[in-house]
This record gives structure tokens, C-alpha cells and sequence, in this order.
């Protein structure tokens, strides 16, 4: 059985996807949506807070579509998978604190297979994981992306060790002696 959040992000592709072919409000949409479909929701808060992050981000959110997706226009992409990396995309870039980075990615391959054609989970894992491992993704997330990571250690120096001095060498080899 499909969790509450996961049916929260079900609606918010929905009406995300009803709002790019109709226009109207986006969160009037969501909100007849959790109305007429969301019973089993238990915290329509976070669907709200979903669709927040969509609005907040949207250009950002076109911007890395475009980088990560050079040869699908954005006006010419399907408008499902358009939805679906609206809502991944806006997840990793705000995500919340319960919510790891592959769970959202996870989430939104799923919708894809759900939602959209045969290859549609491949692209969507292709383009997430690509955001996912952008630098410019915000500094709040709690996850970095493995390249940050590597680059950081990279850049680390090594630890110092003393300098074996002859006259070190000569007191460690006196107390070997010794003993």
C-alpha cells in the first residue's frame, strides 16, 4: 500500500500538470485535488509544502532541466515528465530533514513508471541523479553531492608526521639497545 506521502506527491504532480495545461492557480488546484482525491492523506501540509518548493524554485528548477537535459526542450518535453522533475527537482534542492536525497529521487523514478512511458523512469533517474550531483544544488541541503565530497578530501593536507632527525633515530635505536 502506498504511503500518505507518496500519495501527496502523486496530487502535486497532478495538479502540476493540470496547471501547465490549463493555467489557473496552482494551489487552488491543489487544493480541490486533496479535497476530492487526498482522503487517505493524512498531512495535506506537506503536499502544500511540495507544491511551496515547485513555486519557490521554478526557475532554478527550469535552469537545471535545461543543463541536464540539453537535448529535451523544456516546451517540447512531456508535460508528465515535465511534472515529475518539477517535484524531484524541487525536493532536492529544499528537501526536508526526514527525506534523504535518494528517497526523493526514488519517489519520483516511481511516478515515472507509474505515469509516464517505458522509458520515462530512466530519464528522470538520468536527470535527478545529474541535479543530484550538481554543486550548485542549495547550501541547505544536508546531503553533498559525491563530487563536493571527493574534492573536499582531495584537498586536504595530509597529516604531519615528525621528521626523522638522525639524532631521534640515534635515541630510538640507544633504547632498543638498552633493552
Amino acid at each position: 500500500m502506498a504511503s500518505w506521502r507518496h500519495l501527496s506527491r502523486v496530487i502535486v504532480m497532478q495538479s502540476f500538470f493540470e496547471y501547465g495545461a490549463r493555467g489557473d492557480d496552482f494551489l487552488d488546484i491543489l487544493d480541490y485535488n486533496l479535497a476530492e482525491y487526498g482522503h487517505k492523506i493524512t498531512d495535506f501540509n506537506f503536499a502544500h509544502q511540495l507544491a511551496k518548493k515547485i513555486e519557490k524554485h521554478w526557475k532554478k528548477i527550469l535552469t537545471l532541466i535545461k543543463r541536464h537535459a540539453p537535448e529535451w526542450p523544456i516546451d517540447k518535453m512531456d508535460p508528465v515528465e515535465r511534472s515529475i522533475l518539477a517535484l524531484g527537482i524541487s525536493e532536492l534542492l529544499d528537501p526536508e530533514e526526514d527525506v534523504p536525497v535518494n528517497v526523493a529521487i526514488n519517489e519520483a523514478i516511481e511516478l515515472a513508471k507509474t505515469y509516464g512511458d517505458e522509458k520515462s523512469g530512466k530519464f528522470i533517474n538520468g536527470v535527478l541523479n545529474a541535479v543530484a550531483h550538481d554543486g550548485e544544488r542549495t547550501k541547505k541541503s544536508t546531503k553533498k553531492p559525491a563530487k563536493k565530497v571527493a574534492k573536499k578530501l582531495s584537498k586536504k593536507p595530509a597529516k604531519k608526521t615528525p621528521k626523522k632527525t638522525t639524532s631521534t633515530v640515534k635515541k630510538k635505536s640507544k633504547k632498543v639497545k638498552k633493552i
